[in-house]
Order: structure tokens, then C-alpha cells, then sequence
């Protein structure tokens, strides 16, 4: 049953059918609530929504299932920074970095916790290098602090 319930999300997620996404994921995660895959993906779909609160709740279920999973640490950095929540987002960020320091999604999310805060440019610019090839925007971002020469470390 539950297997139905995720193939049945995933493929409204990618008809881009959040809302009812949603309820079948939400489904899912009730029939087996030690269902990661359903609770990430519920997290998934509530980020899309833009529903930050329910997207947190269900990275964090996620993430205590596979505490070592650097992907799921990244998201709900993303997540928690979406919802301005900066110091909590910088953490999970951390941690995902320490799974696995080649996550360009957590450097990138790093990067942006990191340029919210003043005084912290400069520490942001290896996180912008690491995410750049990943994300056309962090490029931007690295681009645009070299052309202020605002930092050091540019390319």
C-alpha cells in the first residue's frame, strides 16, 4: 500500500500536482511513519508549495531516520533558510557538509546563510565556488563580489 502511495506521489510531484502530492504523501507517511523516502518526499513537495513549516517537519522526520544522509541535511537547510530561520539552516548545512563535503546544495545554502549575516562575505566565497558549477546563481553571486573586489579568494 504504501509503495502505491509514493510511486502514486512521485508521479503527481512531477506532473507538478503538488496539493495532491501532498495527500498521498501525507498518507504514506501515517501507514508507515518509518518511511523515509515518504517523508522526504512529503518535504519535497511542501517546499514547492512554499509550506516551510510542513517541509521542515518532514526533512527533520527524514533526517532522524538517516541522520548520515547528507542530501536530506541539505534540504532542510534549504528548508530552514527559506524560512528565515538562518542559524538553524547554517547548521544543518554543517552537517550535511560533514557527510559529504562535496554537497554543492549545502555550500550554496552556506553561501547564502553566510551573505544574510554582515561581516561574512569572505566566508562565503569557497562555499560560492564549490556550488557554482551546480547552481548558475552562486556563480552570479561569486562574480558579482570579485567585481566589487570586495573579496579575496576570487577566481
Amino acid at each position: 500500500q504504501v509503495r502505491k502511495l509514493l510511486d502514486s506521489g512521485q508521479k503527481l510531484i512531477q506532473e507538478q500536482r503538488y496539493s495532491d502530492a501532498a495527500v498521498r504523501l501525507r498518507e504514506a507517511t501515517q501507514d508507515d511513519p518509518q518511511c523515509l523516502q515518504a517523508h522526504a518526499d512529503l518535504g519535497l513537495t511542501l517546499s514547492k508549495m512554499g509550506a516551510w513549516d510542513g517541509a521542515i517537519e518532514e526533512y527533520q522526520a527524514a533526517t532522524s531516520l538517516d541522520p548520515g544522509n547528507s542530501a536530506l541535511h541539505s534540504n532542510l537547510s534549504a528548508a530552514l533558510a527559506s524560512a528565515k530561520r538562518f542559524d538553524e539552516a547554517r547548521d544543518e548545512a554543517l552537517l550535511a557538509l560533514r557527510y559529504d563535503s562535496r554537497n554543492a546544495r549545502a555550500h550554496f545554502v552556506m553561501a547564502g546563510v553566510l551573505l544574510q549575516a554582515p561581516g561574512h562575505l569572505q566566508e562565503a566565497v569557497p562555499h560560492l565556488r564549490a556550488a557554482q558549477d551546480s547552481f548558475p546563481s552562486a556563480r552570479k553571486a561569486l562574480e558579482k563580489l570579485c567585481a566589487m573586489k570586495a573579496v579575496n579568494g576570487c577566481p
